[in-house]
């Protein structure tokens, strides 16, 4: 759908060379960092590596709009730490509280926003900048202003890089995602289909409609990043903001509508089923319209004209007696007719949408606007954070206040992305005892010059980036716990009591976060 270009006309590179090349860029802006932090004697270097780690993203857009947003976030983030601390400073339950309350608001907020990143930056780095100064917070100030220049430089260091050597354009992915999120939004709709027939089960669809979001989020994503390298996508910024409110109501109705249809429609409920099927295969024939238009490259006519422009008749719908299937049938009706206006005025065929759009109004209507299932969702990474605080008192662990500045990340971690924590607690700790404690404890101490140490960063960041472009995870953890866990400085130290306790800190936050996280899981399946 979007207007090829040269780079999609050139062959790209090989998937091998792409993640070779991605893996050098990393490793290169990793040494050029630690290089200028150990020149000039930085005190905490590690945030910056930490920045670089992981804004490193496949295309030049999407690395320069994460960069923003951590730079904005870390902005706040220390902002916000420091007014705290200057407040509450030595008053440990007023300090939990405040902390509640801003995790709490961030955590509304967040759920809502495009830039879910940037309010979790903005979550975390409060409780770094209490947590890594408890309970000497004389240098508070001298460590937020450090963290804040070390992840300024590390984020311009990496966009430098990226943007000379094979920058790459996210307006090229969107072709082939879109491809991708279109085939399973008819997938889905063949599938409740064959549900309704009884030909298959529920299951089968629930787990359609949960790839039909996640392709989405992916797509959306990308187009967040095409905004920023691809002058074809910002020239039409206003038609492709539309397309992505009226995508994302589409697949909130296809999630909610396979919700609903949880029983196959009786067969004596002849006049419902005639009438259901019939506005099925309508919005059907819209998302085949909707996929073969996403294929065009602009310069061929597409010969299926516009059909069904009309929203469905209230008279059909009265006709389902399933009220709940009616409206969600409605409101995709009316998303695949916007969609289909929007990507033809997007190609040039049309010259008006169909309906006038605000979506930059509509997202900040729902970012501000009362929810009250995001209220309570809101409320796990406070709850997780006063549940690792109180722990924290009464057992007093070795790593201290970090594991309730663990258990609140977790937790911001969990309500942005949803995952397995259990299992990402579980990685963590194998790479930081598999890989990182063998090269801490028996290759570091035996190098003698920077150019040694900085040859370990660079053999070590490419290894693992180019892991990283078939694992993101593994890429991820494995930077995240070797530059955290062995503090490169020029005062560098070796501690083997160190590495435990924060092996030691992340299983004990993993468990109270997950012990909080079952317990909201729990109160939602009821609700």
């Amino acid at each position: 759908m979007p207007t090829a270009t040269p780079a999609q006309k050139r062959n790209p590179p090989s998937i091998a060379l792409f993640q070779l090349r991605q893996a050098f860029k990393l490793a290169l802006s990793l040494v050029l960092f630690y290089w200028l932090a150990l020149t000039t004697n930085w005190d905490v270097p590690i945030y910056g590596a930490l920045a670089i780690s992981l804004i490193s993203m496949d295309t030049t857009g999407a690395t320069i709009e994460k960069g923003i947003m951590r730079f904005l976030g870390t902005t706040v983030g220390v902002a916000v730490g420091l007014v705290v601390l200057a407040l509450f400073n030595y008053d440990r339950w007023a300090t939990m509280v405040v902390f509640s309350i801003y995790l709490a608001i961030v955590g509304y907020f967040m759920q809502a926003s495009r830039y879910k990143y940037a309010w979790f930056v903005g979550a975390f780095v409060p409780l770094v900048v209490w947590a890594d100064n408890y309970p000497n917070f004389e240098s508070a100030f001298y460590f937020g202003v450090f963290r804040y220049l070390e992840t300024t430089v590390g984020i311009l260091i990496y966009t430098v890089v990226d943007l000379v050597f094979w920058p790459r354009i996210a307006g090229d992915q969107l072709q082939e995602q879109g491809i991708e999120f279109w085939t399973s939004t008819r997938n889905l709709i063949l599938s409740i289909q064959r549900r309704s027939s009884g030909e298959n089960e529920r299951t089968e669809d629930a787990s359609l409609a949960a790839g039909v979001a996640a392709k989405l989020n992916q797509l959306t994503s990308t187009l967040d990043a095409a905004y920023i390298d691809s002058l074809d996508i910002r020239e039409k910024a206003a038609q492709w903001k539309a397309w992505r409110l009226h995508a994302g109501r589409l697949v909130d109705a296809l999630v909610a509508w396979e919700a609903a249809t949880e029983t196959s429609h009786e067969p004596e409920q002849s006049i419902e089923s005639s009438s259901l099927e019939v506005q099925i295969d309508r919005i059907g024939r819209r998302i085949e319209r909707l996929a073969a238009l996403w294929q065009q490259d602009g310069n061929d006519q597409f010969v299926s004209g516009r059909e069904d422009t009309e929203n469905l008749a209230p008279l059909e719908l009265d006709r389902i007696t399933n009220r709940s299937e009616a409206e969600h049938l409605a409101i995709l009706d009316e998303a695949t007719l916007e969609l289909e206006a929007i990507q033809r005025e997007i190609l040039g065929w049309d010259s008006n949408p169909v309906a006038d759009v605000s979506p930059q109004c509509a997202h900040f209507a729902r970012l501000f606007g009362w929810d009250s299932t995001r209220l309570v969702q809101a409320m796990f990474p406070p709850l997780s954070f006063i549940a690792g605080f109180v722990f924290w008192i009464w057992m007093n662990p070795p790593a201290g206040p970090k594991v309730p500045f663990f258990t609140g990340n977790y937790a911001l971690i969990l309500l942005r992305t949803p995952m397995n924590l259990p299992s990402a607690v579980l990685l963590m700790l194998l790479i930081t005892f598999l890989v990182v404690a063998p090269i801490y404890w028996l290759v570091m101490p035996a190098l003698s010059t920077g150019v040694e140490l900085l040859t370990l960063i660079f053999t070590y960041s490419m290894v693992f980036g180019f892991i990283g472009g078939r694992s993101p995870a593994v890429k991820t953890f494995a930077l995240l716990m070797f530059f955290a866990m062995t503090g490169i400085s020029n005062q560098q130290s070796y501690s083997f009591n160190g590495m435990v306790d924060g092996g030691m800190m992340m299983l004990i936050a993993g468990i109270i976060t997950t012990g909080v996280y079952g317990v909201f899981q729990t109160s939602g399946s009821e609700q």
